[in-house]
């Protein structure tokens, strides 16, 4: 993590080729490194907060590619820092001679998060927003996406805003009431202090109480398919996914290993598995199957067992 007087660039586009890339500088010299690497292609007095298209310089001074700047000031930016944003082509090659351009002119290269941090640093965001931030980008389902933005927004933070002040404040009271013990006006009534705490240890549980299904909501399920050899798991698997994913044959014992796939279900990302038949077996690779479906049973957040129903019910 870097000092908050430094300047930090990176490509704040996904890895990968694309038609438009970008490279982010944050800090107090970025507006005058990107000044360096960029010459206009319209003479004016000063580039701002309005895109300026022009042409972007390599290391040596050469023209690389052309695209659009953009300056955002200090205060009025992402991480509340002056920022600079070169909007060019999104080759990587272009990206990366972008980005070693400017560290050549000072800027260090950001590390992972490192411009969320800066905005909680300036205030720009609290914690719970820097959290939905990673959670936005990491949203596998419309309806993450949907949490991570309302938590964005602030809907969390609102949540705990009424507790945090109640608790600054009863903190305070308490410490007035020890240090000027001799005011009238800072006793606190007999149990009030106990009954501030309890209070507030009743909206924290309610809080908490949701955190179950907030943690599938953000980080999904995981459901093992379970039950004896050929009883049908491979075929639900399939009919689930709507996919023939995995094989199925009527030899019992076709599923040697779990086999998984991603399932969007109502907006919740499940991670399905399908496991070997659990049975008593003397076989290497059939016995290292069921290992791993009991594994898969043990750690997984919802076990569906699948029963045959031509078949009577074993001690099994």
């Amino acid at each position: 993590m870097h000092g908050l007087d430094s300047t930090l660039v990176a490509i704040a586009t996904p890895a990968g080729r694309g038609g438009v890339g970008c490279v982010r500088l944050s800090g107090t010299t970025a507006h005058t490194i990107a000044r360096a690497l960029f010459r206009a292609a319209q003479p004016r007095s000063e580039p701002s907060a309005s895109p300026c298209f022009g042409k972007f310089l390599d290391r040596a001074g050469q023209v690389l590619d052309h695209g659009y700047l953009v300056l955002f000031e200090q205060g009025r930016s992402y991480t509340g820092e002056p920022i600079a944003e070169l909007w060019a082509h999104g080759s990587p090659a272009v990206l990366a001679e972008i980005v070693q351009a400017a560290v050549a002119q000072g800027a260090e290269p950001a590390g992972p998060g490192e411009f969320t941090y800066r905005a909680l640093r300036h205030g720009r965001l609290d914690l719970a927003r820097a959290e939905a931030v990673r959670d936005l980008i990491e949203a596998r389902t419309r309806q993450q996406a949907r949490i991570a933005f309302a938590q964005l927004e602030g809907a969390l933070s609102h949540s705990l805003q009424p507790l945090r002040d109640s608790l600054i404040e009863w903190v305070a009271r308490g410490e007035a009431a020890v240090e000027f013990v001799e005011e009238a006006e800072t006793w606190l009534p007999a149990g009030s202090f106990l009954s501030a705490i309890e209070s507030a240890q009743q909206q924290c549980e309610r809080l908490l109480a949701g955190f179950a299904r907030g943690r599938v909501l953000r980080e999904g399920a995981t459901v093992a398919l379970i039950g004896q050899p050929n009883v049908g798991k491979s075929s639900i698997f399939n009919r689930l996914l709507d996919e023939e994913r995995a094989i199925v044959t009527e030899v019992p014992g076709t599923t040697r290993d779990t086999i998984e796939a991603l399932l969007d279900l109502d907006g919740i990302p499940v991670r399905l598995i399908d496991t070997a038949g659990l049975r008593a077996t003397t076989e290497l690779v059939e016995g290292e199957g069921v290992r791993r479906a009991e594994l898969a049973r043990e750690q997984a957040d919802l076990v569906l067992l699948i029963l045959d129903r031509s078949r009577a019910l074993g001690t099994e």
